[in-house]
């Protein structure tokens, strides 16, 4: 089965809008950072802010919703013009995932005495395993898709990226306020 991604682009990005929005949400859904919950830093952030200002009028089981909008909708603006246009990787994305590798791998390093104190060596050694395989499998579509550009690989690639920033790049590894 082909997805095609020329014929109905506006569906597609939204189901993989849908699918970052789906992670950031999983990433902050518990009371506590666990494996499958890791409070990745890009969604906590805005996770806060809304808490923070919907808190006295809101639910907080819809502020904890709205809080993953913020990633999905920068997915879109991100990505829209990019699998719209043309197939090919753009250099600004490719940029963003050099940026975002290395920092996250710096982040886990420098928090991993905090990750074992407060949640422990499975949790700690579980959310870096995630990040590694998703840093692993964004070089794969990166190397893949500088050589053979297509709009599959594109959309993958960033829905990849934005689905990583949302559920587990920068985890909450330490002291929970």
């Amino acid at each position: 089965m082909t997805i095609r991604t020329e014929k109905r682009p506006i569906l597609v990005i939204a189901v993989a809008a849908i699918v970052v929005w789906l992670a950031a949400y999983l990433s902050i859904h518990d009371q506590m950072p666990s494996p499958s919950s890791p409070f990745s830093l890009v969604a906590v952030l805005p996770a806060f802010l809304i808490a923070r200002i919907a808190r006295w009028w809101m639910p907080s089981n819809l502020s904890l919703i709205l809080s993953s909008a913020p990633l999905a909708i920068f997915f879109i603006v991100w990505s829209f013009p990019t699998l719209r246009i043309h197939p090919a990787l753009p250099r600004r994305s490719i940029w963003l995932f050099l940026l975002f590798a290395p920092m996250s791998a710096l982040f886990l390093w420098a928090s991993w005495p905090y990750g074992l104190k407060y949640q422990g060596l499975h949790h700690t050694v579980l959310v870096s395993t995630f990040n590694a395989a998703f840093i692993l499998a964004l070089s794969g579509l990166v190397i893949v898709g500088r050589r053979s550009p297509a709009r599959f690989i594109s959309l993958a690639f960033h829905t990849l990226l934005f689905g990583w920033l949302g559920w587990c790049a920068f985890p909450w590894l330490g002291e929970l306020l």
